[in-house]
């Protein structure tokens, strides 16, 4: 039996312990976190910090870099000039989705205006109120227009946002005292002191959860139709010469890879999340932020399915395993792959994480093998479910191994144990 996946979906929580990540500036000489109001438990309104999806996604594309040094990088360079201030006015990428695989996973953007013609805009009983029409001239007028090339990002992702639902939030007072003055002070005779001067940053205690989803099988594939344009026209027709791409169905503008690697793609950007690294103050509040728990599975449609799962407690963080349960049950027949569930000992809370791996497949099978009394209840995750508790890097690594070479077609095996 074989699925066809469009979709690869996930969520991962973050340990932001003493972390500072992401900051809109300073207030009142306090260099604060982002935040954003929420309610706790009795109701009551309080700021909780959170990371932006662009600042995250950021950290996620440098470590792509950074782990594969051979690919084509995506840098930002100026487009355009305002040439009255000289500072850039458009800034972008290369915008070559072909060889590079940050521009075919995360988009781009560009805007271009240029001349068309509009061609005859009169009319067959104009006579009268047309004098070009009356000397048997036809004026053409031009019109500016925007052409747009966009690209919208196969790959989606959430804020990440606190599960602590409490101001957990403290200030970090630093000093730092000048040894004297410049030169450029000191020949101007201006009165100085070297007493100490402080700075103070706010940083929190919180585990961050946030969501992604994985257009699979947009990658490689560029739709010039309509208004919609994917692929610079220029680079097309190039590679369409070159061989690298080639039309669906025949005269259609939608154009895929010849060889479209969405494999290897979806492995390295999935491999840089799973190692991500990143985020403002490093020197200060080194946090680790490569995922202490990631999920992951893919589907037969786009639904950002795995939301909401973490919640906060004494003991440390908890998934909540009756709604991840209901959630795989309603979707189950939309699952294309086995469920992947990578937890990072320890970071759980300690009765969570052990009925967590109970319940897991191999789990379910020992005790399946062992059960004497039949009328034993056993928990399991649903008929035809299948759900691989492992480390997070395990989880990816053999999720990724599940992906087929070509094409979205996967093969997917019935739970015996269920």
């Amino acid at each position: 039996m074989s699925k066809q996946m469009t979709h690869i979906i996930g969520t991962f929580l973050i340990s932001g312990n003493g972390a500072f990540l992401n900051s809109p500036g300073i207030e009142n000489d306090v260099t604060v976190p982002k935040t954003f109001y929420t309610l706790d438990e009795r109701g009551k309104q309080v700021r909780v910090p959170y990371v932006s999806s662009q600042a995250w996604k950021r950290w996620l594309r440098e470590t792509f870099k950074e782990e594969n040094p051979e690919e084509p990088q995506a840098n930002i360079k100026v487009l355009q000039v305002d040439e009255k201030k000289h500072t850039p006015k458009k800034i972008g990428t290369d915008m070559n989705p072909i060889t590079c695989i940050e521009d075919d996973i995360f988009g781009y953007m560009r805007t271009e205006k240029k001349d068309k013609d509009e061609g005859d805009n009169t009319g067959e009983n104009d006579e009268d109120n047309d004098t070009s029409v009356n000397t048997g001239e036809k004026e053409k007028k031009k019109k500016n227009t925007v052409k747009p090339l966009v690209r919208t990002s196969p790959f989606q992702a959430s804020i990440l946002a606190s599960i602590r639902k409490i101001a957990s939030r403290t200030q970090d007072e630093g000093w730092v005292k000048p040894t004297g003055a410049t030169q450029e002070i000191i020949d101007k005779n201006i009165e100085y002191t070297t007493d100490s001067l402080p700075y103070k940053t706010e940083f929190y205690d919180t585990n961050l959860q946030g969501i992604f989803g994985l257009a699979y099988h947009r990658l490689g594939v560029f739709r010039n139709e309509g208004d919609r344009i994917e692929l610079d026209v220029k680079l097309a027709e190039q590679c369409l010469e070159k061989g690298d791409i080639k039309r669906i169905n025949g005269e259609s503008k939608i154009y895929e890879l010849v060889n479209n690697d969405r494999k290897e793609r979806t492995s390295k950007i999935l491999k840089a999340l799973v190692n991500m690294r990143g985020g403002a103050k490093q020197t200060a509040f080194a946090t680790p932020v490569h995922p202490q728990v990631i999920i992951l599975a893919g589907l037969s449609c786009g639904n950002l399915i795995f939301n909401n799962l973490f919640k906060d407690t004494v003991d440390g963080p908890i998934l909540n395993i009756e709604a991840l349960k209901e959630i795989l049950n309603d979707y189950k027949d939309r699952l294309a792959t086995k469920v992947y569930i990578g937890v990072r000992t320890g970071y759980l809370n300690p009765e969570n994480e052990k009925r967590l791996k109970f319940i897991s497949n191999h789990s379910i099978q020992q005790n399946l093998a062992e059960k004497k009394d039949e009328t034993e209840k056993i928990e399991t995750w649903g008929e035809g479910i299948t759900v691989i508790i492992t480390t997070p890097i395990q989880a990816v690594s053999q999720f990724i191994n599940e992906l087929p070479e070509k094409g979205l077609e996967i093969k997917v095996e019935k739970n015996e144990a269920d």
